[in-house]
């Protein structure tokens, strides 16, 4: 193994527990999480698109809609332009734990904070971003991974600073910072929120 692999490894492990740690309060996972987005990204999409679109085999999307139609969060219909396909359709529960994402983790700035620690990246400077990006995809490529799918991120310009959210999101906004301090301790208290 030279150093890229051996970094891009080390890499991948540390930000799936990271990410893995953080949803766990919603009561979802990272995989899961990616295949609810995609769904909801295209509507109604059959399985294939999904293979294609997350890099997939067949049987991983069949075992993972399987699952999250017995969690309540995926109905698989036949699909109607051609009856020998099925199409994963979204449940008002999966909605509704896509939209909590969204306001918790990405329109309170956390999911931005988190990023931008995990990859030492300056918020004003999308190049360095990029060109990690491409860097990677570069790597996927190498490897024969054609997946597409680009998970959904909050522009700056959408991040609302916590001002929306109560209750249960805000005891759920509390934990992430919580989380994420810990996992940044290495950083000066309170750095994720402050640039």
């Amino acid at each position: 193994m030279n150093l890229v692999q051996f970094q891009i490894k080390r890499a991948h492990w540390r930000l799936w527990d990271f990410e893995a740690k953080l949803l766990a309060p919603f009561g979802t996972t990272p995989a899961r999480l990616d295949m609810l987005q995609c769904i909801a990204l295209h509507g109604a999409p059959t399985q294939s698109l999904l293979m294609w679109q997350l890099g997939l085999s067949a049987a991983t999307v069949s075992k993972m809609l399987k699952l999250l139609d017995t969690h309540g969060l995926v109905r698989r219909d036949v699909d109607p332009v051609d009856l020998r396909r099925r199409i994963a359709r979204l449940t008002e529960s999966a909605r509704e734990l896509l939209a909590k994402v969204r306001r918790v983790l990405l329109q309170s700035g956390v999911a931005a904070k988190a990023q931008a620690r995990c990859l030492v990246d300056i918020p004003l400077d999308p190049q360095l971003v990029d060109r990690l990006v491409e860097g990677t995809r570069r790597v996927q490529w190498a490897l024969s991974d054609r997946a597409v799918f680009r998970p959904e991120a909050a522009l700056p310009s959408n991040v609302d600073l916590v001002r929306s959210l109560e209750g249960e999101e805000a005891s759920l906004f509390a934990r992430a910072i919580q989380y994420c301090q810990s996992r940044f301790n290495h950083l000066p208290f309170m750095y994720i929120l402050e640039t």
